[in-house]
């Protein structure tokens, strides 16, 4: 993977899984140059992967209900480069890519809001917490 030619993004998307909309998304990276986005509030279900478009891919990572969700969007370079991910929960995931200086790791996270209750935010918080922990130094 070459950072010279990197684009990162987020979007909060509020849904993946109307019929059109993972074609859609394919299109707006292609004309954005996007090489890698983390997308909240997707609203798909369960966890898994994905072909969009002619080269690019979702992983995903979403509970038993379609209220939440998180995604990492990837074009066909960083899907070479990906070297592990791991779908934690509705709210959080996590990808490891390699790359000429070393590896890089990508956390795609949907924190709740204000509206949630404590007891929400706490165990998300805490989650995130362990998620970052698990981060390699950087050397």
């Amino acid at each position: 993977m070459d950072r010279r030619g990197l684009r990162i993004a987020t979007w909060n998307v509020l849904i993946l899984n109307a019929p059109a909309s993972k074609n859609l998304l394919s299109e707006e990276f292609r004309k954005n140059n996007v090489s890698i986005a983390g997308l909240m509030e997707t609203r798909l279900t369960g966890s898994g992967e994905e072909r969009i478009g002619s080269s690019d891919s979702l992983l995903w990572s979403g509970g038993s209900s379609s209220s939440n969700g998180v995604v990492l969007a990837q074009n066909s370079l960083t899907r070479k480069a990906l070297l592990l991910h791991k779908a934690v929960s509705d709210r959080l995931m996590k990808a490891y890519f390699g790359h000429k200086q070393g590896k890089m790791t990508v956390t795609v996270c949907y924190a709740p809001t204000n509206d949630f209750d404590d007891a929400t935010s706490e165990d998300f918080y805490s989650a995130l917490s362990r998620c970052l922990a698990t981060v390699p130094p950087m050397i």
